[in-house]
């Protein structure tokens, strides 16, 4: 079997998934694997594309992301 020579964890924060994170990075450390952590972004509801301008969806849309980066990297720190 050739070994693992890098991984990729796609994860929610809405989720828990602090078990995959560690499964994810004791592979990569015993295999001196890369592990690249992606997570998905929940695009703001429906009704706020709606509204008058696009500002308030881009503002909603960039918080999320702010707040999915904050969670994803408070999970890695957690995982370390």
């Amino acid at each position: 079997m050739q070994p693992i020579k890098s991984i990729l964890l796609v994860t929610s924060v809405e989720r828990d998934d602090s078990r995959a994170l560690r499964r994810a990075m004791d592979l990569a450390n015993k295999n001196q694997a890369s592990l690249c952590v992606a997570a998905v972004v929940t695009p703001p509801p429906g009704y706020a594309i709606l509204s008058k301008t696009n500002s308030t969806f881009a503002n909603l849309l960039e918080a999320e992301v702010a707040y999915t980066r904050e969670r994803l990297e408070e999970m890695c720190d957690d995982g370390i």
